[in-house]
């Protein structure tokens, strides 16, 4: 990491789920959409056939819609069908552009629930990346946050860091998480403890549901 610039090591490969996830689609099923990438993978047929039905398993793709077209389906089914591809080829990174465009509120809980849930089976093993304008997502969701401004890093802090984050916020004109919003208003603008012990009661705040939109 250097002074405005931020370099990632990666061994393997990265996973990248677009923002509109039906511009990446291609297969006419959703069965073929996910076995494209393992197959190109040159596994075997046996191999293919799991990683297609595991994947479907992590993120909620029900039988009724293996032969459907990706393209016909709902926004929120089609984001869960482009996840299935990024991870049916065992990403080591996961990368997010703007996952919450066009999902409704019922859609967007239903993605904070299905990564919530791909962040428990990874046991946190597989780094996930949002880049994203919608903060109350992605304090839902993350625990480091870097704020760039005209492709520079003018921040890189985890959340118990909110002051400083929330200068940068204000200064660009990003709205404040309204979970964060509630923390600092309940602790009257001071945090107790040491950093850890922060981050540690935002991540159980955040779990339990204990943060509200205001």
């Amino acid at each position: 990491l250097t002074e405005g610039t931020l370099h990632m090591h990666v061994s393997g490969q990265t996973g990248f789920v677009f923002q509109e996830p039906h511009r990446g689609f291609f297969a006419q099923t959703v069965w073929e959409e996910v076995a494209f990438g393992p197959e190109n993978q040159k596994l075997g047929a046996d191999e293919v056939h799991k990683r297609v039905l595991e994947t479907f398993r992590q993120v909620g793709i029900e039988e009724k819609l293996w032969n459907r077209s990706p393209f016909h389906l709902s926004g929120g089914e089609q984001r869960r069908v482009a996840l299935a591809a990024v991870l049916s080829m065992n990403p080591s990174v996961l990368f997010l552009d703007e996952p919450t465009v066009g999902l409704d509120g019922p859609g967007r809980d239903m993605l904070i629930n299905l990564l919530h849930n791909l962040r428990s089976h990874y046991n946190n093993r597989l780094p996930i990346i949002i880049i994203s304008h919608d903060s109350d997502f992605i304090f839902r969701l993350t625990e480091r946050v870097i704020v760039m401004d005209k492709g520079q890093i003018i921040a890189d802090a985890p959340w118990s860091m909110w002051s400083d984050l929330a200068r940068h916020f204000e200064e660009l004109e990003i709205e404040v998480p309204s979970g964060l919003q509630a923390w600092i208003r309940a602790t009257g603008c001071e945090v107790p403890g040491n950093e850890t012990e922060v981050l540690r009661e935002l991540r159980r705040r955040r779990e339990e549901g204990l943060f509200h939109e205001v």
